[in-house]
């Protein structure tokens, strides 16, 4: 997980670096370079790459040295390397910011763009189930937000194309650095035909209570921003949700799912559920293009040899399995329960998903995941 602290003090450290290896580094592209952290996702090495070059390299032969300074530069500060640091004066930047639909005075859609925030650092590593409800509302948000950001990162896929709509600025400034910083020639991209397809379990049985409500928020924000998922939910029975997560309001959606949902916080029948899936929705969305991905604790009431018998189907029809499992956050848990120790072997990525932090660790291992389809 990308980590930076106090950054607008370490780009003024990076361009003393780079004025010292010799590249023509001013205190006006200094500010400039600061100034632009707030049009960039900080966790996307190429967007910090690019603003940086744009401002520091005027010239093709500083290009080697300002890369081997910026690989030290993301691997320090990016990678969490904070030993021996002396404690820097905080600097509070909106650093990033999300894409969300609203409505215009005049009642149009506008793509109107809102800044993300975080909470503090002992809320963010805070197990949900030990939230105060005040804490839960703060969560709530920053939860909807991680969710949209991640969606838009997943959906927002763009290739090389010689006749794209829009500019690939990283390698058109690459390209422009062998002619001595001349734009010559405009790199073009375009959006990739997306065929991915998401298939996510959420479990509301009665173990799974503390974690529902924040899975859920969760979902609505990543449903909400990610073409082709499909969302449902189980206890002893399989419910489809989809629809009800596209509601504009989520509280009308989430009493809904709760009114259609006869066995909320009931016991859990993973299997059961399963074969329910399998037989009514498998054919129609699992695929290889499909990442199927659970949201349970793995405490199962039913029939283990029928658990074993569906993931072994499922696992057939999907590209890969994912398990999010909140318990997975106790200092001492262990796979141990029958549940789940029959599903860890059909399962490509097991993780954890009790905190904030946790669930931001799972959208970067999912955006990986997508990223190295072709």
């Amino acid at each position: 997980m990308a980590i930076f602290q106090n950054l607008p003090y370490q780009i003024l450290r990076f361009a003393r670096q780079l004025k010292e290896a010799g590249l023509a580094v001013t205190l006006g592209r200094s500010l400039g370079a600061i100034s632009g952290l707030e049009l960039i996702q900080l966790k996307e090495k190429e967007e910090l790459f690019v603003l940086l070059s744009t401002h520091f390299v005027s010239r093709p032969e500083e290009l080697p040295v300002f890369e081997r300074l910026f690989e030290e530069f993301w691997v320090e500060n990016a990678e969490g390397n904070q030993q021996d640091r002396k404690p820097l004066p905080s600097i509070k930047l909106p650093l990033e910011i999300i894409g969300e639909d609203r409505e215009s005075p005049e009642g149009t859609k506008k793509d109107a763009l809102t800044v993300n925030y975080s909470p503090e650092e002992n809320l963010r590593q805070k197990d949900f189930g030990e939230l105060s409800e005040p804490e839960a509302k703060e969560i709530d948000k920053v939860i909807l937000s991680l969710a949209q950001n991640i969606g838009l990162r997943l959906s927002r896929r763009y290739k090389t194309a010689p006749k794209g709509k829009r500019v690939d600025f990283y390698r058109t400034l690459r390209q422009s650095l062998r002619h001595g910083g001349e734009l010559l020639v405009l790199k073009k991209k375009k959006r990739r035909i997306r065929k991915d397809r998401f298939v996510v379990l959420c479990d509301v049985s009665g173990s799974m209570d503390r974690y529902s409500r924040f899975l859920l928020r969760f979902l609505y924000g990543f449903q909400k921003k990610v073409p082709r998922v499909e969302t449902f939910v189980f206890s002893t029975q399989l419910s489809r949700v989809t629809e009800l997560l596209r509601l504009r309001d989520m509280k009308g959606a989430y009493q809904q799912i709760a009114a259609k949902v006869k066995d909320w916080s009931g016991g859990t029948r993973i299997g059961s559920s399963l074969r329910e899936y399998n037989r009514r929705y498998g054919g129609k969305f699992s695929n290889p293009r499909t990442t199927f991905i659970f949201l349970s604790d793995g405490w199962d009431q039913g029939e283990i040899s029928l658990l074993d018998q569906e993931l072994k189907a499922l696992k057939r029809r999907v590209r890969r399995l994912m398990w999010l499992n909140p318990l997975l956050g106790l200092p001492n848990y262990k796979p141990l329960d029958r549940g789940m120790s029959t599903a860890l072997p059909y399962t490509d990525n097991f993780l954890d998903c009790h905190d904030l932090d946790r669930l931001e660790e799972f959208g970067q291992t999912l955006q990986k995941v997508c990223r190295a389809w072709k």
